[in-house]
């Protein structure tokens, strides 16, 4: 499970309204957060730099309210809400 994957510039990490359960832990590179408006204007939530964190973790799966989208090459691991309830 911490076994980092690796994604190209550009790569959706997931998409805003896409059912969406864990964290993603970075291990280098550089994320976007963003919000989509109801007109299509994208607005950044937050940037995630090496060693951060982000994800939709919560106590019952549910639909992701941003989205998520590898600035420049990314190296993560993607940790499964199933898993985390699991262990906490």
């Amino acid at each position: 499970i911490w076994r980092p994957r690796d994604y190209p510039r550009g790569t959706v990490l997931h998409a805003q309204g896409a059912m969406h359960d864990g964290l993603f832990v970075l291990a280098a590179g550089l994320v976007k957060l963003t919000y989509l408006t109801a007109e299509g204007d994208e607005w950044i939530k937050s940037l995630i730099a090496d060693r951060g964190v982000f994800g939709g973790f919560a106590p019952q799966p549910q639909l992701s309210r941003f989205g998520a989208v590898a600035v420049e090459a990314v190296s993560a691991a993607e940790l499964p809400g199933d898993w985390l309830r699991g262990v906490l």
